[in-house]
């Protein structure tokens, strides 16, 4: 489904092959930003930041490539592979990306087989991607879990755990754990 942020939109377009497009209303039409779409093929879940200078910052998981996430950056011009490295080396079945204040970027995946939720974390939005508070983590997670940031730009993630009946999990990053 579509992302809205402030007139623009991103989604996987079905009529370019589920590519993803970020496009805005500009003069009465939906334009296509940065010059082409996202990905060059068939991708999913797409996830959307702004940075500070007025760039998008997307992650999605690209069906063409095992499911891997991939992470573009745009200037409004192009767009550009964001980081050094892909965020996971394993196939995806979800994906959520925050930013906070300080310009990190949060990256919340889950893992197929053992859906197993893993959250990196990428420092000023620049350099490598760093695990947060171990690889994975320990409990499987069920349904279609979420990130967020509490008042000071920590990531919180909610979770429908598999081992509590489905109830909800929600764990907050305290600076070296999750608790």
């Amino acid at each position: 489904f579509p992302v809205t942020i402030w007139s623009a939109v991103i989604y996987s377009d079905a009529g370019m092959g589920n590519a993803i497009a970020l496009k805005f209303f500009e003069s009465g039409s939906w334009q296509l930003f940065g010059g082409s779409n996202v990905s060059t093929g068939a991708a999913s879940k797409p996830q959307i930041v702004a940075g500070d200078a007025g760039e998008f910052i997307v992650a999605y998981i690209d069906d063409t490539d095992n499911n891997k996430v991939k992470i573009k950056k745009s200037n409004g011009i192009s767009w550009t592979d964001f980081s050094s490295m892909e965020a996971s080396n394993e196939a995806l079945i979800d994906l959520g990306t925050k930013r906070n204040t300080t310009g990190d970027v949060f990256m919340m995946m889950v893992d197929e087989p053992g859906r197993k939720m893993t959250i990196k974390k990428l420092e000023n939005g620049g350099g490598e991607w760093i695990d947060m508070g171990g690889a994975k983590t320990k409990d499987s997670v069920g349904g279609s879990p979420s990130i967020g940031l509490d008042r000071v730009g920590a990531p919180v993630v909610a979770y429908p755990n598999p081992k509590a009946g489905n109830k909800l999990s929600i764990r907050k990053w305290e600076g070296t754990t999750w608790q």
